[in-house]
């Protein structure tokens, strides 16, 4: 294993009612974790008093997919750690629609470098509005996203003069990509197969980019990218990759 820590970086925000409420950001090396949008409870309505525990039969909520994507890619002069590291500096974090324009900046980036893909991973779960109202979705998001983050020893977050000596100083090797978000609605299709082929992951970001825009960006609950390695002067080998992350398959 190589000598220097993993690194990630992240930042969270919580809403109720649309409302900002919570922002703060932290960072790890090896991969960048970045960003956590959550709107109220799947926009549950409750009737109030000893009536709270009762379903409202007028409930039509769509309930929730918890999905994850993950795409391994070539990182020549450290180009995919800086088009990541230089979306995540760009997020506007204030509102719903910023966090959804970089879960489709992301996507539409990872697209544009389609000759660089190398392995990918996708999975999916649907959570109903009875799911949804125990909070089950949230926990399972949680667990998804802890399962990637634990594979990084340190946070770090790059500077923007790191980022901007990235074309100079970058190594080469691969860089591991993965995206992790709850979305209103049953979306599976948008994850299912997207591994098994170039095309199909292509169309798979594609509509990612698109549902994460629905209603304004409301209709993505939460998100969280991460990747590694986050600093452009580390490398990540082949074996090193496939050992933290065997559910890659080659494209």
């Amino acid at each position: 294993r190589r000598s220097s820590p993993r690194q990630a970086d992240r930042a969270r925000m919580t809403m109720l009612n649309k409302l900002p409420l919570i922002l703060f950001l932290v960072s790890s090396q090896n991969a960048v974790v970045a960003f956590v949008l959550s709107s109220p409870a799947l926009r549950t309505t409750k009737v109030c008093g000893f009536l709270d525990n009762l379903r409202n039969p007028f409930d039509d909520r769509p309930g929730a997919t918890v999905g994850l994507v993950q795409v391994a890619l070539t990182n020549e002069q450290a180009q995919a750690t800086k088009f990541i590291g230089d979306a995540a500096r760009k997020l506007d974090s204030s509102s719903a629609r910023g966090l959804a324009r970089f879960v489709s900046e992301v996507c539409t980036g990872l697209c544009r470098r389609q000759d660089a893909w190398l392995y990918a991973h996708s999975t999916a779960s649907y959570f109903g509005p009875g799911a949804a109202e125990r909070q089950e979705h949230e926990r399972y998001y949680n667990r998804m996203v802890n399962a990637e983050a634990v594979k990084f020893e340190k946070e770090y977050l790059p500077s923007a003069a790191e980022l901007a000596k990235a074309e100079e100083d970058g190594s080469g090797g691969l860089c591991v990509i993965s995206l992790v978000v709850a979305i209103e609605g049953d979306v599976r299709d948008i994850f299912e197969g997207s591994s098994s082929s170039i095309r199909s992951l292509r169309a798979a970001l594609t509509d990612l980019s698109a549902t994460a825009n629905v209603d304004g960006g409301y209709a993505l609950y939460n998100a969280e990218v991460l990747w590694t390695p986050s600093s452009p002067k580390e490398s990540l080998l082949r074996d090193e990759m496939l050992l933290d992350f065997p559910e890659l398959l080659a494209l």
